[in-house]
């Protein structure tokens, strides 16, 4: 469950850069 957590932290890190970059 931890791999997954650090995982979803890291996927939601990028997805908000993404969405920083489009605004």
């Amino acid at each position: 469950m931890h791999i997954v957590y650090i995982r979803f932290v890291g996927t939601h890190a990028e997805y908000d850069r993404i969405n920083a970059e489009t605004i």
